[in-house]
């Protein structure tokens, strides 16, 4: 994933966020091991001082922990226009 690299890397943390946040959108979601991953590597990484960021994160909804696949968007349906 190239999120994880970024992480890795110490990729300034708003870069990181908004790639985290766009593949949430799309994806309806990260998967609950990522959305832990994740979380417990940007606080490790960036420092604790990110708590409230992800919390207002998640608030919004741009990084949301989803099981439910349902709400995936499916890009081929929205493309014809059904």
């Amino acid at each position: 994933r190239a999120s994880k690299n970024l992480i890795i890397r110490h990729t300034p943390i708003n870069k990181v966020l908004r790639l985290l946040c766009i593949y949430s959108l799309v994806d309806g979601g990260l998967k609950p091991k990522y959305f832990d991953f994740f979380r417990e590597q940007i606080l490790q990484t960036y420092g604790y001082s990110q708590l409230l960021t992800l919390y207002n994160l998640e608030k919004v909804g741009l990084l949301v922990e989803n099981t439910n696949e349902e709400h995936k968007l499916d890009f081929g349906r929205l493309s014809k226009g059904t």
